[in-house]
């Protein structure tokens, strides 16, 4: 079968699998759309921060989602969330990082596709993009992962090789990564965002239908995993048989039992922060609230603390309504399960000690 051939025939498959695109009212524009449309838009989490993805095709166990490349940074899983559900995990099926797309499979979960243009609309057509911008940021003040709209025109199509990108002046941030560009008149989905110009003012841009169609025809297959020397935190985590949870943000959260009955909660960041090509990672432990400003005599007795310990230091937090004590440690990504160990009863035993002298109480 020549390429041409088969790449209609699988079009034509994943046209099959599709839900029938919503009835347009006369007059009616995007904002009607929306809030059908919201329910196959995801938050992707992941160990290195967040995106947006969206789902193209449905069968009877499941639904295939795109996102960027970039966003999944060589994963074989990440995490999925829409609207205020549990995460789900969804594994990658198909990545091309030159082109920046890839494909997530979740299993158990039935989205209804959104409708792709099958041509890439002309320049000034107005568009609407919709995704999760900088969701770990929004979330950590205690605002939520709602998705956002932004809207704008396609400002111009550039060509490369394999296929098309529009550049467009509607606003994108980190966490946009991955979610759809709407045709504000047709509803169709006509682009991907994969990238904005930080030293420029409203250039933005986004891949192109030509794109997504080959992308959705050849479903490249994904280069082997890139993990650390020791695995990623997660595996680490789950080798260590330390017990964890994780929250809402993408945080991993401990309770280590200490003596005398005593208890300390370890976060661990789930986003590693890049410092030139080195990966760092926090862990943390509250230690005790504080009402209104911090005392003189104790600030000044905690930084003379982080003076001594060398390895972290003592912050002052908001987590949602509370204002706490933090002792945090930032160490190298790259650690065996004994040395993760090591770090976490470390920051736990710290925060709980102070916590103890502080308070007198138990209250983490």
């Amino acid at each position: 079968m020549t390429r041409p051939v088969r790449r209609l025939l699988i079009l034509c498959l994943v046209a099959a699998c599709t839900f029938p695109v919503p009835a347009r009212a006369a007059g009616s524009d995007f904002r009607g759309l929306l809030p059908q449309y919201l329910q196959s838009i995801a938050l992707v989490l992941t160990d290195s921060g967040t995106g947006t993805a969206f789902a193209v095709q449905a069968s009877p166990t499941g639904t295939l989602l795109i996102t960027s490349s970039h966003v999944v940074e060589g994963a074989d899983r990440v995490r999925l969330r829409i609207g205020e559900t549990e995460p789900v995990e969804a594994r990658v099926v198909a990545d091309d990082p030159e082109v920046d797309l890839a494909l997530l499979e979740v299993t158990g979960l039935i989205l209804p596709p959104l409708p792709l243009a099958r041509t890439d609309p002309g320049v000034g057509t107005d568009l609407a993009v919709v995704g999760y911008p900088l969701a770990d940021r929004l979330q950590s003040v205690g605002l939520g992962a709602q998705p956002s709209l932004s809207k704008g025109v396609l400002s111009a199509i550039r060509q490369k090789e394999g296929g098309s990108v529009l550049q467009v002046d509607v606003p994108v941030n980190p966490g946009n990564s991955g979610g759809p560009a709407f045709d504000w008149e047709t509803g169709e989905v006509v682009g991907v965002v994969m990238a904005r110009l930080r030293d420029a003012s409203d250039i933005n841009f986004l891949v192109g239908t030509t794109s997504i169609h080959a992308f959705l025809t050849e479903r490249p297959t994904p280069a082997p995993t890139q993990t650390l020397a020791s695995g990623s935190i997660r595996d680490l985590l789950d080798r260590s048989e330390i017990p964890y949870e994780i929250d809402e943000q993408g945080n991993y959260k401990i309770v280590r039992k200490l003596t005398d009955k005593r208890t300390q909660l370890v976060l661990i960041y789930g986003r590693a922060w890049d410092f030139q090509g080195i990966k760092i990672r926090e862990i943390w432990a509250p230690a005790f609230r504080i009402s209104g400003d911090l005392p003189a005599d104790l600030a000044n007795r905690l930084l003379r603390m982080s003076q001594v310990a060398k390895m972290g230091g003592w912050q002052v937090i908001e987590v949602g309504q509370d204002c706490l004590a933090t002792y945090a440690i930032k160490v190298v990504d790259r650690m065996t399960v004994d040395e993760l160990r090591k770090w976490i009863d470390y920051v736990a035993s710290y925060a709980d000690t102070t916590e103890q002298e502080v308070t007198g109480k138990d209250d983490f």
